[in-house]
């Protein structure tokens, strides 16, 4: 049986300057378990405040109540601290047709075919194309957490979501625009034997590529792509009149999925 976690009726409420969720966790009898699925549905942080250690109640069989209280950052930054970085460059991807053809020239007396658009047309109909740069924002979010919230469960949906793309709206991206890169998370375990102390840090790597709105592929017009989707043309070879050549022309255009949606919500570090 899956476990489930909702809030209450009774949830989010201010207790002083600090913010608390109320939480039914419903589907399993192991605490430990209860606890890992209230901190990965969970954010980190809410309102600028740091979400603490859950406090996990029974209520009967397999059935739990949970609290989660944020707290305000006024902390040392070695605790509950969160950093941002990013950079603008780009990737390379291969495309065969031109967004425009600004120039077509022969010799003398000659006329150069319509490629329609196609780069690198051969005689034999093939289409080489090019590799090109491509607009790719890239960034990391690094954050001190529980040590509690990095369990191998935990480890496992960072790994299931690997190269997965948002299916919703994810910091300020429309679905189908950002792309989980991965996690990377360690432990640190310092003070003395009678007062040891546990710190725990991971960090979630980014990338962002825009949706496309609608575009045309020669005589074609295609409703749009989203970011990660591939779009693959095909051709076929067609007569030139003028240039009395035989010429590769679109004659379909394809829109392919290449990697799954997946909601980040189980990151537990909002939207």
């Amino acid at each position: 049986m899956a476990i489930e976690v909702y809030e209450t009726p009774e949830s989010r409420r201010w207790n002083g300057d600090n913010f608390e969720l109320r939480l039914k966790v419903e589907g399993t009898d192991s605490d430990s378990d209860a606890r890992w699925a209230v901190l990965a549905r969970t954010p980190v942080l809410w309102s600028g405040r740091i979400r603490q250690r859950p406090t996990i109640e029974p209520d009967g069989l397999d059935t739990w109540d949970a609290t989660v209280t944020y707290q305000p950052n006024d902390k040392s930054p070695e605790i509950g601290d969160c950093s941002l970085s990013w950079q603008t460059g780009g990737g390379t991807q291969k495309i065969t047709q031109a967004i425009s053809t600004v120039g077509k020239y022969a010799p003398p007396g000659k006329t150069a075919p319509n490629n329609h658009g196609a780069i690198g047309a051969r005689q034999d109909g093939s289409v080489e194309g090019v590799d090109i740069l491509v607009p790719d924002f890239r960034w990391s979010e690094r954050y001190t957490v529980n040590p509690a919230m990095l369990s191998w469960p935990y480890a496992i949906i960072c790994a299931y979501l690997t190269r997965a793309v948002n299916d919703a709206s994810f910091r300020g991206f429309a679905a189908g625009e950002v792309q989980f890169r991965g996690s990377s998370a360690d432990v640190r375990l310092t003070g003395t034997a009678e007062q040891p102390e546990m710190t725990a840090n991971i960090q979630f790597d980014f990338a962002a590529s825009p949706n496309r709105g609608e575009f045309t592929i020669g005589d074609i017009t295609v409703d749009g792509a989203k970011g990660w989707e591939y779009v693959d043309v095909r051709y076929e070879q067609t007569v030139d009149v003028a240039a009395v050549k035989m010429t590769p022309k679109p004659i379909a255009v394809y829109v392919h999925q290449v990697y799954p949606y997946a909601s980040f919500s189980t990151l537990g570090i909002g939207s």
